[in-house]
C-alpha cells in the first residue's frame, strides 16, 4: 500500500499526539499513587494497628487497594482533613 506524504505527515502528527497522551497519563499515574497512598493511610490504616509477619505480603496487597480504591479514598481523606482542622 503506498501513502501519500499527506497521509504519512498525518501519520506522524498522530503518533506524536498519542505520544504525548502516553505521557501525561504516565505523569497522571506517577501522582495519583502517592496521594492514593496517603489517603489510605489516613483514612483505613491509621484507624487499626497491624501485626505483620510477612511484609512483602502486606504492601502487596496494601499496593494493590491504594491503586484499585484510591479515588474513593482521596476524596474521604481530604474531607477528614478539612473537618479535624476546623476543630
Amino acid at each position: 500500500m503506498y501513502y501519500t506524504s499527506e497521509q504519512r505527515r498525518t501519520d506522524k502528527e498522530k503518533s506524536k499526539e498519542e505520544t504525548k497522551v502516553d505521557v501525561l497519563l504516565g505523569i497522571a499515574v506517577l501522582a495519583y499513587i502517592p496521594a492514593a497512598w496517603w489517603a489510605a493511610n489516613r483514612v483505613w490504616y491509621s484507624k487499626r494497628t497491624y501485626f505483620v509477619t510477612d511484609s512483602a505480603a502486606f504492601y502487596g496487597k496494601k499496593f494493590a487497594t491504594v491503586f484499585c480504591l484510591g479515588w474513593i479514598f482521596i476524596p474521604i481523606a481530604i474531607i477528614q482533613k478539612v473537618i479535624s482542622s476546623k476543630k
